[in-house]
């Protein structure tokens, strides 16, 4: 583009026409300057596209998305004395924190949790997919904004320390399968047995969040080679035996997550 506006003749081209062309740009907002300077520089040298998380925050057509930002807007957690914003402690930017990021959780694993909360077990192959309010089967897409935010939040807030702490409740798959669970509480559920948020909040209270391979070796976490625990397979490779180490307690994998 400098090129063209230097010399414009050379590409067989003038100034009106330049003036007439219409010229894609992006507006990146609440970014750091280290990050707009390597997106800068990526789309400059490589042509790489952007974040996938960075891009999944912005994109107003997918459902999952607006629930999550919904659940972001009206959930407030109690984190030292002091209550706080629940946006405070979601990074919209990464894929996957690091050891020394102060947030939580990506917007990316919250929102596999809005996903599961609204489909149920379908959802956690939905996770990685756009979801589009044709998708809903026939549900009141307001109604079922309102309904899942609300069941998000409350889950938010009841297990925030749990949260704080970066357990085993933050890594994806485990919310994938605590959003399959908690979709049994929904309006809209077909599955069984069904639950009350009560119920769906006592089975969580039994389970040992701790990141230990006593509770989650074989669920959602495998062993490394150098001997160390790993929870990096993603809602589709964990997902379904979390959900149903939740809600059958009695079960072998259940009893694992209990530490009984």
């Amino acid at each position: 583009m400098h090129a063209i506006m230097n010399d414009p003749a050379a590409f067989d081209l003038d100034e009106a026409v330049i003036g007439r062309t219409p010229v894609a740009f992006e507006i990146y907002w609440d970014i750091t300057t280290s990050d707009a300077r390597q997106i800068f520089h990526d789309r400059n040298l490589f042509g790489v596209s952007v974040a996938k998380t960075l891009a999944l925050s912005m994109d107003q057509r997918d459902f999952g998305t607006t629930i999550a930002q919904r659940v972001l807007s009206i959930t407030e957690v109690s984190v030292d004395g002091k209550t706080e914003s629940f946006s405070h402690f979601v990074n919209a930017r990464k894929r996957q924190l690091g050891q020394n990021d102060s947030e939580w959780m990506t917007l990316s694993a919250l929102r596999s949790l809005c996903v599961t909360v609204l489909l149920g077990k379908p959802g956690i192959e939905a996770t990685s997919g756009t979801i589009e309010k044709s998708d809903l089967s026939g549900l009141d897409p307001q109604a079922a904004l309102n309904e899942v935010s609300t069941t998000v939040s409350n889950l938010v807030r009841a297990f925030s320390n749990d949260l704080a702490t970066r357990s085993a409740l933050t890594a994806p798959a485990v919310l994938a399968g605590v959003g399959a669970a908690a979709h049994r509480t929904t309006s809209w559920t077909r599955e069984e047995p069904r639950l009350t948020s009560e119920q769906l909040h006592s089975l969580l209270r039994q389970v040992r969040w701790e990141r230990e391979e006593k509770y989650w070796e074989g669920v959602a976490a495998k062993r490394t080679a150098s001997g160390g625990l790993s929870f990096a397979g993603g809602a589709k490779d964990s997902g379904h035996r979390v959900c149903d180490a939740i809600i059958n307690p009695d079960s072998d994998l259940g009893k694992r997550i209990r530490g009984r």
